[in-house]
């Protein structure tokens, strides 16, 4: 699992007006589609990370059996504000 800070050039210190990004990277399989695999990812993920404010699909995977798919797979990155009111200054 990667983790990133610093999320698209955003700012790493938490002054006014800036924000400081990370993230974590997870594998998401549905029978129902690739749309139910990214939303078993952020679901999962809202258990225990907050401020979540985007999902990144990272790659996109069906597997086939007797010709039909049977399931669907979804690599993506979970990006999420980090909450600065936490820290002790």
């Amino acid at each position: 699992m990667g983790e990133t800070s610093a999320y698209r050039g955003e700012p790493t210190s938490a002054s006014a007006g800036e924000a400081l990004y990370k993230s974590i990277e997870l594998t998401g399989e549905s029978s129902k589609g690739w749309d139910e695999a990214v939303k078993l990812c952020v679901r999962e993920a809202s258990e225990t990370v907050r401020a979540i404010s985007e999902v990144d699909i990272r790659e996109m995977k069906g597997f086939v059996r007797d010709g039909k798919v049977t399931s669907y797979s979804v690599r993506c990155r979970i990006i999420f504000r980090v909450d600065d009111s936490l820290r002790g200054h």
